[in-house]
């Protein structure tokens, strides 16, 4: 039972609304969201199951997001910004 379970609700619903969502967002955008996929893992766990994160732990969590976030910016916005 748990086998179908993990086949069915994780794997294949979850497969089946990137692609549907791939028909709305662009490619890279849609590979940024679930590079931010371990971040929501782990904030769930200390939420949800308690446990405990150490402080190099919430550095790479802020270091991920950040990442994210500058890869998620307009690289034209960023040449202006460079050649001012």
């Amino acid at each position: 039972m748990v086998v179908c379970y993990m086949a069915v609700i994780p794997m294949f619903i979850g497969y089946l609304t990137f692609g549907f969502g791939l028909r709305y967002v662009h490619a890279s955008k849609a590979t940024l969201l679930t590079l931010f996929e371990p971040v929501v893992a782990a904030l769930l766990a200390v939420l949800i199951v308690g446990e405990s994160i150490s402080l190099v732990g919430w550095f790479g969590i802020v270091l991920v997001i950040t990442c994210l976030f500058l890869q998620s910016q307009n690289k034209t916005k960023m040449i202006k910004i460079n050649r001012s």
